[in-house]
Parts: structure tokens; C-alpha cells; sequence
């Protein structure tokens, strides 16, 4: 598959910027400076702690919900609702007076990403050779009913041995191992 030049912005920014641009706060979380903060400039400590108390969980939440509403629809990498959905986040950075730090003066950077959209036409099967006949079970698996491919999902075919794991958890602070036991290298994991 042909690597995709695909446009990022990094969301994160969101969380972290759009709070203490849209709304600064004075020194002293909006009261009047003590005599200390009026002597000398704040630390930097002093400045992300501020910026950080001014940080409206409110307004966070808005900005989540925005980016999970149904007309970003699930914002898959590549696709027209992941393209409107930077651009909603790009419109907000230039709302709030960031320079823009991407490719060619915008909010955005290209990278090449091999994996961007899951294919309805891909295909699972399972081959069961018979311990005492030459003949073979095949059992095919329907995809989003019966399994979906991940992202870094690639083509291929895997020949190995099964073993069952339960949910392949691991948890030595409650004594508790699926793998335990369990030899899995060079085997396909089933849980």
C-alpha cells in the first residue's frame, strides 16, 4: 500500500493552550497581586501554576465533545471527517492568536502513514489440518461481526500453532498470570 501524505495537528494543544489563551489570569489567581508578586515578576513556576488554575474543566470538556461529536465521525485518519476536524482545531489556534508551527506556515504536518482506513473487504479464515486425514477445516470469520483488523494491521498469511491465553492478563499484584504456564513463542495468541 502507497504511503498517504496525511495532515496532523496535535490536539493536545487544545488541553493545554486553549484555557490559558482564551482566558489569562493575573498573578495571584485574578486578586489583586500580593506585595511579594508586585515587587518582583513571577517565576515560571509561578506563571504555570497560574495559567494551569485558570484552566476551566468546563471548557475542556466542551473542546472533547466537540472532537468526539458525531460529525467528526470517529475522525479516522484520511478521511474527510479527520480533515473538517483539523481544521476545526487549526480555526481555534488562530482564534486564540498562536503562529501557526506546520508545514509551509499552517497548523499542519505531513508524514507518510502506510495504515490510515480498514477495508471492508478484508478477510480472516482459520485452517484446520486433521490429525488423521489429509483433509483440512476452514473457517472463515465475517468482518466488524467477528474481528477488525488494527490500524498497523498488515496482508499476509501466518502459519503457528494456537494457544488459548483466557484475557492475556497479566497482574503479579493480585497473583494473577494467564501466561503463566503458558509457552506462546513463535505461537498465535488467543484470547
Amino acid at each position: 500500500m502507497k504511503a498517504k501524505r496525511l495532515r496532523i495537528l496535535i490536539l493536545s494543544l487544545i488541553l493545554i493552550l486553549a484555557p490559558a489563551v482564551s482566558s489569562p489570569v493575573e498573578a495571584g489567581h485574578g486578586r489583586e497581586g500580593t506585595a511579594q508578586d508586585q515587587k518582583s515578576p513571577p517565576s515560571d513556576e509561578r506563571v504555570i501554576l497560574n495559567a494551569m488554575h485558570g484552566i476551566s474543566s468546563h471548557a475542556l470538556l466542551g473542546y472533547v465533545q466537540e472532537l468526539v461529536s458525531e460529525k467528526f465521525g470517529g475522525r479516522l485518519t484520511g478521511t474527510k471527517e479527520y480533515n473538517d476536524c483539523t481544521e476545526w482545531v487549526a480555526g481555534l489556534l488562530k482564534s486564540w492568536g498562536i503562529k501557526p508551527g506546520g508545514d509551509n506556515g499552517t497548523y499542519f504536518q505531513s508524514f507518510p502513514n502506510p495504515y490510515t482506513l480498514i477495508f471492508p473487504d478484508g478477510e480472516v479464515s482459520i485452517t484446520l489440518p486433521q490429525a488423521k486425514s489429509k483433509d483440512v477445516i476452514v473457517k472463515p470469520y465475517k468482518f466488524e461481526d467477528e474481528f477488525l483488523p488494527g490500524g498497523t494491521s498488515g496482508t499476509g498469511q501466518v502459519t503457528a500453532e494456537v494457544v488459548y491465553v483466557g484475557y492475556g492478563i497479566t497482574a503479579p499484584e493480585l497473583n494473577y498470570d494467564d501466561y503463566r504456564g503458558v509457552d506462546v513463542k513463535g505461537k498465535i495468541v488467543l484470547m
